[in-house]
């Protein structure tokens, strides 16, 4: 699937319709139809696409950021025509509420109320500049300032929107961190890395080592978390292809067969279906059944 979408470094599927695929590489693409046909959704998006992200309170609403530099652009037509929100900051959290937007501002973390219109800014902990912002999908006002190597405790968490700050332990060294959550209440969350990657069982709080021997990827690898089971795990990595782990991310095993494409920038789950799983790579969008 996707042989004319080249170079997928993000995806998205629609959690109301999961038919509904957005892709984002040298261009956005959609497709309707679980990714046997795709149209060019570009329209009013500058700069190279980094990323993609659905509104989670409302499936039309789509965002997209950009890098060279950060922008954050919106489309409340299902990505047929797009506005630019901000330049201000980089990435984009959704609030669990689903009436804030958070967005990493190097010094400062940004929050919008209204869609991205005006934004406050609020202190980071200790006042120290992260390298990213997550938001827990499940509990409202709960924001994670991510840190970087040589910056411990690696993770803080607020659990007012960024007003106070907790610092959480256990991590060890880490760097260019993303954020996975469970499918349930959000209480097992995986940290990946570049080429490290911790799992936590209590939110974020308290954190421990995964087996991230088994990979050698490198730029913020993407994870899935099956929606049935929060120990079966789908993780794209950067030349080693999909690696799949059964047991909550100690053992790995190889999943490429038919991939074609080892450098894996983004892996995704149809909600509904959660054996019919995205990969995208730098030679398009490939899928399985199974």
């Amino acid at each position: 699937a996707g042989k004319d979408v080249l170079g997928v470094s993000s995806m998205a599927v629609s959690p109301h319709t999961p038919e509904t695929i957005l892709v984002g590489g040298r261009g956005l693409y959609m497709s309707t139809d679980g990714g046997v046909s795709w149209s060019e959704r570009s329209s009013g998006l500058g700069g190279t696409l980094l990323d993609l992200q659905l509104d989670p309170a409302d499936g039309l609403t789509l965002y997209a950021h950009s890098w060279g530099p950060c922008q954050l652009y919106r489309s409340s037509d299902g990505g047929r025509g797009w506005e630019l929100v901000t330049g201000r900051g980089c990435g984009l959290a959704f609030d669990a509420g689903g009436d804030i937007l958070y967005r990493n501002e190097g010094d400062r973390l940004l929050r919008s109320r209204d869609e991205g219109k005006t934004w406050e800014e609020v202190a980071w902990p200790q006042g120290w500049n992260p390298s990213g912002v997550a938001a827990h999908p499940w509990q409202p006002g709960t924001v994670y300032a991510l840190y970087t190597r040589n910056q411990p405790p690696y993770i803080y968490i607020s659990m007012d929107g960024g007003e106070t700050w907790q610092k959480t332990s256990g991590m060890q060294d880490i760097c260019d961190t993303r954020l996975f959550f469970d499918h349930q209440q959000g209480q097992v969350v995986y940290a990946i890395g570049d080429m490290q990657a911790s799992r936590s069982r209590d939110g974020g709080m308290t954190w421990e080592d995964c087996n991230s021997r088994a990979w050698h990827s490198r730029l913020d690898s993407r994870l899935a978390i099956d929606p049935r089971d929060s120990n079966w795990l789908i993780l794209a990595t950067r030349g080693d292809g999909v690696r799949i782990s059964r047991d909550g991310c100690q053992g790995w095993e190889p999943s490429n067969e038919g991939l074609g494409n080892p450098f894996v920038n983004t892996v995704a789950i149809n909600p509904q279906n959660p054996d019919t799983i995205y990969a995208g790579t730098d030679g398009g969008a490939s899928i399985s059944f199974d």
